[in-house]
């Protein structure tokens, strides 16, 4: 899909895509579910997607202590590059 102001598109490849989907008329993870007419019923004939699909989000985060460690890293790198920098300066200034 692409994004556009106020609206998004649709490429030809994603239509294809859903059109495939439909055919094969079964559930999609992340994408698609086909509902009975029970579930319908269920609420209340609503059809917000939400209702149906849950959407899985992949958790690809760091853990606390990873990203603890990494900033350490960062920052004692910045340390070392100021400091670099600073001799460099005086070089120029003096």
């Amino acid at each position: 899909m692409r994004v556009g102001r106020a609206q998004n598109y649709l490429e030809p490849v994603h239509v294809n895509q859903i059109f495939d989907w439909y055919k094969s008329y079964s559930d999609v993870a992340n994408y698609v579910k086909v509902a009975s007419i029970d579930e319908l019923k269920e609420n209340d004939f609503n059809l917000n997607i939400p209702l149906y699909v849950e959407k899985i989000i992949e958790d690809n985060l760091p853990s606390v202590e990873e990203a603890l460690a990494d900033l350490k890293m960062a920052w004692e790198e910045s340390q070392k590059a100021e400091a670099k920098f600073k001799v460099i300066l005086k070089k120029f200034l003096a």
